[in-house]
């Protein structure tokens, strides 16, 4: 059997005889139909394995023009099936990534804003770096500006790499974390060796690194 590429290929099929299992192997580049369906040997069908493509587009998308991988399209095709990956994105999120207050969001001067996120299938990582100053937002203090919403059902638990210049109670320590069905993360505190924790106030200057794992919505 001649190798064809992939594309010429448009069903495969199997087939339990007296004599074995075989495949069956539908090829529309035939011009006759009886020349189209071919018994095919594990060999052969390694060889045309060996034709597919660098590139794959899933779910409508077009193929990627430079290396080799497979494509999702830009929106989402969600399947039902919860074994089924049906999203993978890279992207930017450094100028969405912004400090905001709780009563007035406000707005401040940012000498940093960086933000990479990789969303696989319905699970994001983010990482995050923002420094500011002259902030004007009052309440308590959050990052917004997550790329994607959170899930309504579950919360997604954030580290902090580096944090600079924000005010906490004495003999407290900051955590950082993200409610569901929100896009956006909430700075707390709790004293040092256990107790009730609490809101960080609002602060016209700071910086802060972390990163971030949540399931979105």
């Amino acid at each position: 059997m001649t190798d064809k590429a992939v594309s010429a290929l448009t069903s495969l099929t199997g087939a339990n005889t007296a004599t074995g299992d075989l495949l069956y192997i539908v090829d529309i580049s035939e011009a006759a139909a009886a020349d189209r369906s071919k018994k095919i040997t594990a060999e052969e069908l390694q060889n045309y394995l060996k034709k597919f493509p660098a590139t794959i587009g899933v779910g409508g998308a077009t193929p990627a023009a430079s290396g080799a991988g497979v494509s999702f399209p830009a929106t989402a095709s969600a399947s039902s099936d919860a074994n089924t990956l049906d999203d993978y994105e890279e992207g930017d999120c450094s100028t969405s990534l912004i400090i905001s207050g709780t009563t007035t969001s406000g707005t401040g001067t940012y000498t940093a804003q960086q933000g990479t996120y990789v969303k696989v299938g319905g699970m994001v990582t983010v990482y995050g770096y923002v420094a500011w100053s002259a902030h004007t937002g009052t309440g308590n203090l959050t990052v917004s500006g997550l790329p994607f919403t959170s899930s309504s059902i579950s919360f997604g638990t954030a580290s902090i790499g580096y944090f600079s210049s924000i005010s906490l109670t004495a003999s407290n320590v900051a955590i950082l974390y993200l409610e569901p069905g929100a896009a956006y993360l909430r700075l707390r505190q709790y004293p040092v060796g256990g107790g009730v924790e609490s809101a960080v106030p609002m602060d016209s200057a700071g910086e802060i690194m972390f990163s971030v794992t949540y399931r979105a919505a």
